[in-house]
């Protein structure tokens, strides 16, 4: 664990997670006898066998493998980690918002002139106007953020920057008004956060944003199941590759390093296209264009 923090510089939730997943697995060599320092192909797929069976999905089967083939190869065991293969998944399509629900959220958050409910409307404009992850909107320090821009701490410790619009920043300058109310009274600067808070962590968390969310969503009169923060972001890039096709503009705004994962977002508006011509071309409810 400390290798994947110190070396990896992974973050804490992605430790936390592949350290219940070496534990799962641990506990299933020693139920079935099995020696880790002899492990065999056959091991593997029986464990593999095993999740089926307890109805893991692939996706996080996949996640599984992926924590116990890197403590493989932080054991010098890169021909052990080689025989763990993979299983394959099915792309989901992300869910989003539409523009006119987002609309209404942020119209309904701004309603609130409480200072929880300006620190709500400024986390939902970080997360859909500049496209951050929860995790990283909530880690954003004083320090971080300058005049028209926001350096953002990405998955790997990278660093990109998320560019401020004029709405973001409006709401942004509210939030650093009512800022001090979240602050312990004791010691007014003893928070380098942004969202900073006076419980034991000294930030926002982001399950206590989750829940201002979903109260929101209820206000908004909106699917609560279609509301989290991670389908804001998905909003945010749903609607900017509507906008502009720009794939490679879309990769550099949500900070992915791999631009397969960017390009699910073709996805949602090849579907958005083929939904549309089904729905409204003329001739798509005629016998002879159903049959063909």
């Amino acid at each position: 664990m400390r290798h994947l923090k110190i070396h990896k510089n992974l973050s804490q939730n992605t430790i936390k997670s592949y350290g219940y997943d070496l534990e799962d697995f641990c506990k299933f060599c020693t139920q079935q006898g099995i020696n880790y320092q002899q492990i065999t192909e056959a091991d593997f797929e029986s464990y593999t066998s095993f999740l089926y069976k307890n109805s893991i999905s692939a996706r996080s089967t996949n996640r599984k493998f992926s924590a116990i083939r890197g403590f493989f190869e932080f054991l010098n065991k890169g021909e052990t980690a080689k025989l763990i293969a993979g299983l394959k998944t099915s792309r989901k399509l992300p869910v989003y918002l539409t523009t006119e629900e987002i609309l209404l959220l942020l119209d309904k958050a701004s309603e609130n002139h409480e200072a929880t409910g300006i620190r709500t409307f400024a986390v939902l404009s970080l997360l859909y106007y500049g496209g951050v992850r929860i995790t990283e909107c909530l880690a954003i320090k004083m320090q971080d953020i300058q005049s028209d821009e926001i350096t953002i701490t990405g998955k790997g410790g990278k660093t990109r920057a998320a560019f401020l619009t004029e709405q973001s920043a409006r709401a942004l300058s509210k939030y650093l008004l009512v800022r001090p109310h979240f602050l312990k009274q004791t010691k007014l600067n003893d928070s380098p956060f942004l969202f900073c808070s006076k419980g034991v962590k000294g930030y926002y968390t982001r399950e206590n944003f989750f829940v201002a969310l979903k109260k929101l969503a209820h206000l908004c009169e909106i699917d609560e199941r279609k509301i989290s923060p991670h389908k804001i972001r998905h909003s945010f890039a749903t609607h900017i590759y509507n906008k502009t096709g720009d794939i490679r503009l879309l990769q550099e705004a949500l900070g992915h390093s791999d631009i397969s994962t960017t390009q699910i977002y073709t996805h949602v508006e090849k579907t958005r296209l083929t939904n549309t011509i089904n729905n409204f071309h003329p001739l798509a409810n005629s016998a002879n264009f159903s049959k063909s």
